[in-house]
């Protein structure tokens, strides 16, 4: 895995709002 790949693992799955918030950022950049 890259960093950034660890990260957004660990990220989710530590953070149950992490899916609303990954949403919102591709919502914005649509």
């Amino acid at each position: 895995m890259t960093c950034i790949e660890t990260w957004s693992f660990f990220y989710m799955c530590h953070h149950d709002f992490s899916q609303m918030y990954w949403l919102v950022i591709v919502k914005g950049l649509i």
